[in-house]
């Protein structure tokens, strides 16, 4: 955290007060703008980020309605493919695609790896995915894991992907429909998800109320650390009116164990290089990250204490 005396200097420069820790303090950052294809709505999109001075986390500013992350994210998400993307964080369609399955899979197991898990934790357990997509974790657990399908559950908002689920397993729910849900689960799972999410600590009491008295959250989102700090506009997770709220590590493992969540492993990986680069240079440098623990995206895992 920054000391007050640093906080007092700043100018008070935030439309939108942090919502991860409430501060209205915080220091500008970057802009960016790109053209949204006509299928989609056309038009531009346009964010911008603030760091705050006390979380040291950083939040689009202003924030994006609820409505508008709505209207966004039932209007052909999983097909964007904005022009001029190289990396996959902002390229939807490669993301889901089927031919990009099984690096997301291969993705998956490393992020479990490096979390302590392991496929034989996940017999007789009962998963809940929050931010479950268009079901590339359910397939996962059960194609990779052998998870049992009526073991996992999914929820996410109403979209076209989250229709595709549903007709897969009767398992998948709406967040409207969070209440709905009376199962209790051994683990939940948030890939990249809690960044997305308007008002995260509202969420994330909903999200802690399904878990057994000895369950345990992984959640994997991008680091706003050093290497965000360097790397500035050119940080991949800058991605516009998605990313609302991009959190410090000591920011997230504080907002989980204000809701009685202690944090039972941390890491981090990949160097943020995309494009033509060398393999060699790429395998080396996102290594450093994960050894020196300055990657890009974290992964974390609490447990209830």
């Amino acid at each position: 955290m920054t000391d007050t005396r640093d906080r007092d200097r700043e100018q008070k420069t935030s439309q939108s007060n942090c919502q991860i820790c409430g501060s209205s303090f915080a220091r500008k950052l970057i802009s960016k703008i790109k053209e949204r294809k006509k299928k989609w709505g056309g038009g531009w999109l346009e964010s911008s980020w603030v760091e705050c001075v006390n979380c040291e986390s950083a939040h689009i500013d202003p924030y994006p309605t609820e409505e508008q992350l709505q209207s966004y994210y039932s209007s052909g998400y999983v097909e964007m493919d904005f022009e001029g993307t190289v990396d996959e964080n902002s390229n939807h369609k490669l993301h889901y695609s089927k031919e990009y399955e099984k690096v997301v899979f291969e993705n998956y197991d490393s992020s479990l790896k490096d979390a302590k898990l392991f496929k034989e934790d996940f017999l007789n357990k009962t998963i809940l995915d929050y931010g479950c997509a268009n079901g590339i974790f359910y397939k996962f657990l059960i194609n990779i894991y052998c998870v049992s399908k009526n073991n996992i559950y999914g929820i996410d908002i109403e979209s076209d992907m989250l229709e595709s689920c549903k007709k897969i397993s009767p398992n998948f729910y709406s967040t409207k429909q969070i209440n709905d849900i009376k199962n209790r689960f051994d683990l939940i799972t948030m890939w990249n998800v809690i960044e997305h999410i308007y008002d995260p600590k509202s969420a994330l009491k909903s999200i802690i109320s399904l878990l057994k008295d000895e369950g345990e959250i992984i959640i994997e989102t991008p680091m706003y650390g050093s290497l965000a700090k360097k790397l500035g506009k050119d940080w991949s997770h800058f991605i516009i009116i998605e990313h609302i709220n991009l959190f410090s590590r000591s920011a997230i493992k504080q907002m989980f164990n204000d809701f009685g969540m202690k944090c039972i492993s941390e890491s981090s990986f990949g160097a943020n290089i995309f494009g033509d680069v060398n393999p060699n240079v790429k395998k080396a440098l996102d290594q450093m990250a994960k050894e020196m623990d300055f990657g890009a995206t974290q992964v974390l895992r609490f447990k209830r204490y």
